[in-house]
């Protein structure tokens, strides 16, 4: 999951430069190649939670970046998922599988976490206690009896540290991704615009990839994604007297 994190937010970030008309041509076509094998990377992970969290963020960009792209994305999407392995797209179906243990198990660790929250709202079992008090909330369809977190950034949040941490978790997924907005639509040639577009998509991928991951609490993810959640921040660069 980690590994595959990494990748998702890499590939959204160069795709966003490739992306860019701000950026040198040569540049632009380096990027889209790492992009490509990024990709192509992730897609032999086997993670279902990145697959979700890239093509929430490939969507975003193209929103962003090239509106009239969105035109193509449908025969597109098709054309990657036929020429997926079949391991792959059997990975990709079993997202949608009662029957697979994992979803069941994500199922019962969610309702463990709601029952958390509705003994502990404001202040949750406290930092680092799901695992020890997880088997007091056990749901039945379990399949790991003993779980450090519950997959899920929300309800982990809710749970370990109460509601008002999981509404603090959202409102700074919210802050980055219009502030990114709001940079990447700024007049003027701005560096750091095709950064922020970065930003903005790889925040709201990890937030799709975060409903069914507790990718916040992964540490090697949570150093990117705060690096780049404070991008569409950076002080633009204004001309000195006489330029």
């Amino acid at each position: 999951m980690t590994y595959a994190g990494l990748l998702m937010v890499l590939v959204l970030v160069l795709l966003a430069r490739a992306l860019s008309t701000k950026e040198p041509q040569r540049a632009r076509l380096l990027d889209a190649g790492v992009a490509a094998l990024g990709m192509l990377a992730l897609g032999l992970t086997l993670t279902r939670n990145a697959y979700l969290g890239l093509a929430a963020g490939v969507l975003v960009l193209l929103i962003i970046q090239r509106p009239k792209s969105l035109l193509v994305l449908a025969p597109l999407s098709l054309a990657v998922w036929i020429a997926a392995p079949v391991a792959v797209r059997d990975r990709a179906r079993s997202t949608f599988d009662p029957a697979d243990e994992t979803v069941r198990d994500r199922l019962a660790m969610w309702k463990a976490g709601r029952l958390m929250v509705r003994d502990h709202p404001l202040f949750g079992v406290g930092p680092g206690r799901v695992k020890e008090v997880y088997p007091e909330y056990r749901q039945g369809g379990y399949v790991d009896p003993h779980v450090g977190h519950l997959h899920n950034n929300v309800v982990m949040a809710a749970a370990e540290t109460g509601l008002p941490s999981a509404v603090f978790y959202l409102w700074f997924v919210g802050a980055v991704l219009v502030g990114g907005v709001r940079r990447a639509r700024a007049p003027g040639d701005d560096p750091v615009t095709p950064f922020a577009c970065g930003a903005v998509a790889a925040s709201a991928a990890l937030l799709a990839a975060g409903m069914f991951e507790y990718n916040f609490g992964d540490v090697e993810i949570l150093i990117p994604t705060l690096v780049l959640s404070v991008v569409p921040f950076v002080p633009a660069k204004t001309a000195a007297p006489g330029d």
